[in-house]
């Protein structure tokens, strides 16, 4: 009996450390996925296109040359001269600026604020919801290991119901999903979010690591009965 509740408190052990380490990537993935969001940048809808003033000056720069090569009048072919390169100059300047990508905030990720924060609480209710179905799911093929270790034993039937009372319930994982969903309601920018699904994060782990605590503690006392 000793030996098998020894058996069952370390593979609970185990189960613990599965379940948190899997708790941990899902909301690795989770906060990932907001960091994307965070990323996102949109570009001025006129980039890359040549302002319409560029287009004056190189015309203003074209005649300038050319009123340069045929005029007869040294002083009038230097002051085009001058035009023409101050015109091509000012052209290329009010180009390059036109075509230098400017990334600015998706103002559509402040917008739907709103749609990830909903997002958000119903990814952190997948993963509660997986973490504890597969511990319900453990703990009742652990009970049935337990109570048919108690029905084989040797003890006599009043100290096997003793037993068996002592167990009938396996704990749970106790935590709150409505807890999160008003703290994601409270957030009002992405790091914010970022920061409660840390916490909410902790929450959680210190639950699984609180219900595999009194269930070890639970079977290992039936041995001092």
């Amino acid at each position: 009996m000793k030996e098998k509740v020894y058996q069952i408190s370390q593979s609970i052990d185990e189960k613990r450390n599965r379940l948190k380490e899997k708790t941990e990537r899902s909301f690795v993935i989770a906060i990932a996925s907001l960091g994307n969001e965070q990323k996102q940048y949109q570009y001025d809808k006129n980039s890359g296109n040549v302002h319409p003033i560029s287009y004056i000056l190189y015309g203003v720069a074209g005649v300038s040359a050319i009123g340069a090569i045929f005029t007869g009048f040294t002083g009038i072919r230097i002051i085009s001269l001058g035009l023409a390169v101050a015109c091509a100059y000012g052209g290329y300047k009010i180009s390059e600026g036109r075509n230098r990508k400017t990334p600015r905030p998706n103002h559509a990720s402040s917008v739907n604020i709103g749609s990830l924060k909903n997002e958000t609480v119903s990814k952190v209710l997948d993963i509660v919801k997986k973490t504890t179905n597969e511990w319900d799911e453990f703990m009742e093929l652990k009970q049935k290991e337990i109570q048919s270790a108690i029905a084989s034993s040797s003890l006599n039937e009043d100290k096997k119901n003793e037993l068996s009372s002592k167990i009938f319930l396996h704990e749970v994982i106790d935590i709150s999903i409505s807890d999160f969903s008003s703290m994601i309601n409270s957030a009002t920018s992405i790091s914010d979010i970022k920061q409660k699904l840390d916490v909410y994060k902790s929450q959680l782990l210190a639950s699984i690591d609180n219900a595999a605590k009194k269930q070890i503690a639970k079977y290992n006392s039936l041995c001092s009965l």
